[in-house]
């Protein structure tokens, strides 16, 4: 699986991980699915707050489908689960494409749950996992 995507949507990427983490530490709670739009250097942070994670991530994923013309770049994270060597894990997911591109990309960052005793705990790096639906129309 080779990785085909701008510096700036990366950096993107980077910046959802690092949300995820703080914003679930800080919490203690489940994450609320982000979206992060860019147009240019104009850059929206958004989360979806919704009576379930599924109507959160619906929200989520038709504001990325609605998006004006003028959004080049988005990442979408979100909680769920990672399988790695036949092991499960609590992950952040990541779905990040740009306008023009025919596919987008999908990350994945496996963590240990924040338990009374300590904070979230990263597990490794940030993994690619390939290509999924682009949702820019």
């Amino acid at each position: 699986m080779e990785l085909d995507a701008s510096q700036p949507l990366m950096n993107m990427v980077v910046f959802a991980l690092n949300f995820s983490v703080e914003s679930t530490t800080a919490t203690g709670d489940s994450f609320i699915p982000l979206v992060i739009k860019a147009a240019g250097e104009q850059v929206d942070v958004r989360q979806f707050l919704a009576e379930t994670l599924e109507e959160g991530l619906a929200q989520a994923r038709q504001s990325i489908e609605n998006a004006p013309p003028e959004i080049e770049r988005y990442v979408l994270a979100y909680e769920g689960l990672l399988t790695v060597e036949e092991e499960k894990w609590d992950a952040f997911i990541f779905e990040a494409g740009e306008r023009g591109q025919t596919e987008a990309h999908l990350f994945a960052q496996r963590y240990l749950p924040q338990t009374q005793e300590g904070d979230l705990e990263v597990v490794g790096n940030l993994i690619y996992l390939g290509n999924t639906l682009h949702m820019l129309r």
